[in-house]
């Protein structure tokens, strides 16, 4: 037997973009870069790149190795119905279809229309 309850609670669907910035900003490793299934990113990672997203729908590309020293790739970025993210520099449009998002990772396909063909496995900044 099956029972419910109401308490006049209305839910609403949760936004994802505000898993990529958590309501102000988040750093992302970029843990995988993949194509035809070979990882081209670096397994150590310092030699990685973070992607940082902010609430005020900017981003910014960095390569750790250079932080501090040089200034990374800024951009722009939409999440249209939680399914496909477009990143947006001076220079390059990227357009990914989100394959699954969530606190602890993220998984970008490219479009057949991006100018990164590369799969993107985000991962939250590790604790150092």
């Amino acid at each position: 037997m099956f029972s419910a309850c109401e308490n006049g609670i209305n839910f609403n669907v949760f936004p994802k973009d505000a898993i990529l910035h958590d309501n102000g900003s988040k750093v992302w490793i970029v843990d995988k870069i993949v194509r035809s299934q070979k990882n081209f990113a670096s397994s150590k990672t310092h030699e990685k790149s973070i992607l940082v997203f902010y609430n005020s729908n900017n981003c910014l590309l960095q390569p750790l190795l250079s932080m501090g020293s040089v200034e990374g790739k800024h951009g722009s970025y939409t999440l249209k119905n939680n399914n496909e993210l477009t990143i947006h520099f001076e220079d390059e449009l990227w357009i990914f279809e989100v394959n699954q998002i969530k606190s602890s990772f993220v998984e970008l396909i490219p479009k057949s229309n991006s100018n990164l063909p590369y799969e993107l496995h985000l991962k939250p900044f590790p604790e150092l």
